[in-house]
């Protein structure tokens, strides 16, 4: 999702209305439970690099460096 495409959506929305993240992924919801609730730590532009590694989980690589790109990021914490 681009910048510009959050912010449409967050438009529509109360702008006094708390953010709530949750994710339903499997390996991120803990054992029995449907969800993983998540908080905003920050928001923040980052230039970072990301890469595929051979059991396909995405990382990333933080700092200004070959092949880096500038990304919007927001952090996330599970500490709610």
């Amino acid at each position: 999702m681009k910048v510009n495409e959050l912010v449409k959506k967050l438009k529509e929305l109360d702008p006094d209305s708390e953010v709530l993240f949750y994710a339903e992924d499997e390996e991120i919801a803990p054992e029995g439970y449907a969800h993983r609730v998540l908080d905003i730590v920050d928001v923040s532009q980052k230039e970072l690099r990301t890469n595929r590694v051979e059991n396909g989980v995405v990382t990333i690589r933080f700092g200004d460096q070959p092949h880096s790109t500038t990304w919007a990021c927001i952090e996330l914490t599970s500490d709610v």
